[in-house]
């Protein structure tokens, strides 16, 4: 790691401060347990001793005397082990305490600086492993590096295990969890709903029965109860589905196996809520895109126009993909330094007067001055629960208490964010009101997927569409920022066209066409005996002009383990071709000038980088300031950060092996999982059988980290900032 640009150790304190918060929040709730216990066993002792004085004969004396003594040392029992246990929680607070303390005190230059940062590395690995479900691991390099005490193995070992259980369709109902009410969470009552839809599926007089009284035992209670309208829809459709039966259309989503792959996100969301552990890893490809939009964003913030607008709307499209919580807040921050330079050199103002007329009757605040709403928005089968939870415990999150009154002047009352869940595609705030808007890795995903149009088509209206709402909600002079995966005009055509098996198969390119050819040969009945038997070496490479194709070689690298499992009877070919279908399509520039060309006269391009523009443009700002912006023609090419990590030193080849199944589980698994559910008719077990199977079988075809068709393959991203004319 450099040394010439050290970190602000401030800046590195509010990255990692639940580094610290956790241990101590967790000492501070076992200690308030233990006074909870001792002050209930203690009362009993005095009730007991009061019930012996009153006793009439000794053997009842003696009785309850022995009864109390038992109770005593049960509690004496009780509290060693939470004595035990709280000396962990202080060695792990002390130890992190200490590595925090450290960097103050270091010379950047110096050798224990590098080790430093060695070891926060090292602790972010192990963070990234244990997110990814590798235990086994994250505990072994934690253990090698002797970082047991800075990291959280305890905790997602605990939650990992119940993810097990979600996903083996354990639903088992448990006793209410006060934690999980005072966060407003509903996971308890997802879980109570689930278990009674799984009576319902398994279509037997008796588990009809066994589901009406699970629903008077546990579900009667929820309804009145319940704060969350899509709770309570989810609940009034549940009993509809008992009323109606599963046979029903309307009621196949309550059936999908999609809902325990729901559930398992919102109990890791809210679990690690409850630890004050950060939703969002700080290990993965995001922090490579915000700082690539770093660099322009402060200059992009300056050309809005802001005049006469003490109501500042902002909206983050995509909201469950974008992460883009440290984003908003550096925006904030921007616009609100924006305006009290105006303040400060204009005091006559219009704001400014408005600003002292609050004093006429009420004490002053920022609100007088200026506000700000975030509309948050996705699709409607996205559960909002998990990201709220995330926007109100995630440090760098805007909505952060400690960063709002600390600002000066202060952001209290003066941010408002809401959640916006419509369709692809819809508008989701009034005409002519939005002063910046994002929207960022998601437009590569397809939305509306149509079997018999090309993925190329279908990512095409999409983007028009997209294009076309914002049209209407953006005022004259907003900022539309977007980034989705791409690829480059030299690559080979997107894997994924091979979802149009239908004899209407739209036409191709040339070589989009010898791609699905080739991967329909390999799908052939004659040839799986043949190509199994050479599955220990390395597939066939279609042609490519460029070897870096991450999706070229994510696909050549899943293909022969689909093979493998098709020739041990475990699917179907045209099951094992489906799931090569996924429903995601990286534009080339091409793609993206065609459809930016037909809003020339709506959006104007400010600045792109991968779209082959390397144009330069000026403004002069509100303060006479002169800003320049100078498109990128090349795209954002971003490594692994596991090969980053594998060619430094600090990651072995197994942990490199880890890193990669991760990948492909984070991008197909979902898909594979849908395909073999309604194209495969197979049920959750067998499901989860295959999947294991096959990621087995991936594991095992990796070679050296070195030649893995990964090592060098990067992720190549389009971002533009258009304007609204």
């Amino acid at each position: 790691m450099p040394t010439s640009m050290p970190p602000d150790p401030e800046d590195v304190l509010r990255a990692e401060q639940s580094l610290l918060l956790r241990p101590l929040d967790e000492l501070r709730t076992s200690l308030k347990h233990q006074q909870r216990l001792s002050d209930r066993d203690l009362e009993h002792a005095k009730q007991t001793l009061s019930h012996v004085l009153s006793s009439a004969t000794t053997e009842e004396r003696m009785r309850t005397l022995r009864g109390a003594v038992q109770k005593l040392s049960s509690l004496r029992s009780k509290l060693e082990d939470a004595k035990k246990n709280d000396a962990l929680l202080f060695e792990a607070l002390q130890a992190r305490l200490q590595h925090m303390q450290a960097l103050y005190h270091m010379d950047p230059a110096s050798s224990d600086f590098s080790h430093w940062c060695d070891t926060r590395l090292d602790r972010l690995l192990v963070d990234h492993m244990l997110r990814q479900g590798y235990m086994h691991t994250a505990k072994a390099l934690a253990q090698r590096q002797h970082i047991e005490s800075l990291v959280d193995l305890p905790a997602f070992e605990q939650i990992h295990q119940i993810e097990m259980s979600l996903l083996g369709d354990e639903a088992k109902g448990q006793k209410p969890s006060a934690a999980l009410r005072k966060m407003g969470s509903t996971l308890e009552q997802e879980l109570r709903i689930q278990e009674f839809i799984e009576y319902i599926q398994a279509g037997t007089p008796s588990s009809r029965i066994q589901a009406i009284q699970y629903a008077r035992k546990y579900l009667a209670a929820h309804l009145p109860a319940s704060t969350s309208p899509s709770g309570s829809s989810t609940l009034l459709r549940a009993m509809g589905l008992l009323a109606c039966g599963p046979r029903r259309p309307c009621y196949q989503d309550l059936l999908s196996f999609d809902r325990w792959e729901a559930l398992r996100r919102q109990f890791r969301t809210t679990s690690l809520a409850l630890h004050n552990i950060p939703t969002i890893p700080l290990f993965h490809f995001g922090p490579g895109i915000r700082a690539k939009l770093n660099t322009v964003l402060p200059a992009l913030l300056n050309t809005i126009s802001l005049d006469e607008h003490r109501t500042v709307l902002i909206a983050e499209y995509g909201c469950m993909s974008s992460r883009a919580m440290s984003l908003v807040r550096s925006i904030i921050e921007t616009f609100m330094d924006r305006i009290m330079a105006r303040i400060a050199s204009s005091p006559n103002s219009s704001s400014a007067m408005a600003y002292r007329a609050s004093m006429a009757g009420f004490a002053r605040e920022t609100a007088d001055l200026v506000n700000f709403v975030v509309i948050h928005e996705d699709d409607t089968n996205h559960d909002f629960k998990p990201f709220r939870f995330a926007l109100e415990s995630h440090p760098d999150s805007y909505l952060n208490p400690l960063w709002q009154s600390s600002f000066v002047p202060s952001l209290q009352n003066v941010i408002y964010s809401t959640f916006s869940a419509r369709p692809f595609g819809s508008r989701v705030v009034p005409p002519d009101s939005l002063h910046l808007g994002f929207n960022l890795m998601d437009l590569h995903w397809i939305h509306t997927p149509n079997t018999n149009v090309s993925l190329p088509s279908v990512a095409h209206a999409e983007l028009t569409m997209c294009l076309n709402a914002r049209a209407r909600e953006f005022r004259r002079g907003g900022i539309f920022i977007m980034a989705f995966i791409a690829r480059s005009e030299s690559g080979s055509p997107a894997p994924t066209e091979t979802d149009n098996l239908s004899t209407s198969t739209p036409s191709r390119s040339k070589s989009g066409s010898l791609l699905f050819a080739e991967q329909s040969k390999r799908f052939s009945t004659a040839s799986i005996s043949e190509q199994d038997a050479q599955s220990t070496t390395t597939p066939p490479v279609p042609p490519s002009t460029n070897d870096k194709d991450i999706w070229l070689a994510m696909s050549n690298m899943i293909m022969p383990c689909l093979q493998r499992l098709v020739s041990c009877g475990m699917m179907k070919v045209d099951v094992a071709r489906l799931m090569l279908s996924l429903p995601i399509h990286p534009r080339t520039p091409a793609q993206t000038l065609r459809v930016l060309e037909k809003f020339s006269d709506v959006w104007s391009v400010e600045w792109s980088c991968g779209i082959g523009c390397n144009k330069t443009k000026e403004y002069v700002t509100e303060t006479g300031e002169t800003i320049t912006l100078t498109s990128e023609p090349d795209m954002l090419r971003l490594p692994q950060p596991a090969w980053v990590a594998v060619q430094s030193g600090k990651l072995s080849q197994d942990a490199y092996y880890e890193h990669i199944i991760a990948m492909f589980k984070n991008l197909y698994e979902a898909h594979f999982r849908t395909v073999l559910r309604e194209r495969g008719k197979l049920n959750k077990g067998a499901v989860e059988f295959i999947l294991d199977s096959l990621w087995d079988v991936l594991r095992s075809r990796m070679g050296d980290s070195a030649t893995c068709p990964l090592a060098d393959c990067e992720l190549e991203i389009q971002i533009l900032a258009l304007r609204r004319l």
